[in-house]
């Protein structure tokens, strides 16, 4: 006798599922973890810490006097490299922070000279990220709000715990940025927590199939595979999801390459590191 089929097992409802619970500006203080969408994890992430904060604050000051002084508003990307106006800023601002102190309004124990960079780099430069795009150690950088920068090391991100000190200091930050990194953007209305940014840098050295097998990206066989197809001249197809390192086997193989070879590189932004 033929036995009845098993009952089928209940299917949970979407309103008995727990929802998922909300990180980033507006969701509380209270540090969280999660996984992100490309399998990374993010560590325990707290709101900026008071030091940080004042810092800004008084960095928005200054900037509300410095900006319409000197003209900075609307300034053309090619005058930014301008040494002398450089230095006309950094002396406006080291007046600005002296007057300050001695009026009583800046708390003890503030680094000025600290306070004094960061607000010309957020006069001329990128603000935060200058610091930021430098430290090779840094594979990404997202700016999650105004005041909420994360970083990415090693497949785990952190807060940076530093800041833009307003909106639109952000938005001439964003103008400025140059080739050489892939950045993506979302602005208000779109993003309901103003403006997002998230910056994946290059990387800062050039590698060849070999030194990809020495940091244990590729195997030996892997990479004697792939040095065979260079020589054969056949055609290889490098893809994969995001920060799985395409930019740096790409870049291996273009470096491997026959010293006889012609190369021709088609990027939207200067990515690739070729030896």
């Amino acid at each position: 006798m033929a036995s009845e089929p098993a009952e089928p097992a209940p299917i949970a409802s979407p309103e008995a599922s727990p929802k998922p619970r909300l990180v980033g500006a507006g969701a509380g203080n209270a540090p969280r973890k999660r996984p992100t969408m490309d399998g990374r994890r993010m560590a325990a992430v707290p709101s900026l810490d008071a030091q940080a904060k004042t810092l800004l604050s008084i960095q928005d000051s200054i900037l509300e006097h410095l900006v319409p002084d000197l003209g900075l508003d609307g300034l053309a990307l090619e005058r930014l490299g301008d040494e002398e106006l450089w230095q006309r800023a950094e002396s406006a601002i080291v007046d600005l922070v002296e007057t300050m102190e001695s009026g009583g309004t800046l708390p003890p124990g503030l680094d000025q000279d600290q306070l004094i960079k960061e607000t010309l780099n957020e006069a001329l430069g990128l603000g935060p990220l200058e610091d930021l795009l430098a430290d090779d150690t840094i594979e990404e950088i997202i700016v999650d709000g105004v005041d909420r920068i994360l970083i990415a090391r090693s497949g785990t991100v952190g807060s940076a715990n530093t800041g833009f000190s307003s909106e639109e200091v952000f938005r001439r930050v964003v103008d400025r940025l140059r080739d050489g990194a892939l950045l993506s953007m979302v602005l208000p209305p779109v993003s309901s927590r103003g403006p997002c940014l998230t910056l994946r840098k290059p990387s800062g050295r050039a590698e060849d199939l070999r030194s990809l097998e020495a940091r244990g990206v590729l195997t030996d066989d892997m990479a004697t595979f792939l040095g065979t197809c260079l020589i054969a001249r056949k055609s290889v197809l490098v893809c994969g999801a995001a920060n799985s390192g395409k930019n740096s086997v790409l870049g291996a193989l273009a470096s491997d390459a026959p010293a006889n070879e012609r190369l021709v590189s088609i990027e939207e932004v200067s990515s690739l590191k070729i030896g």
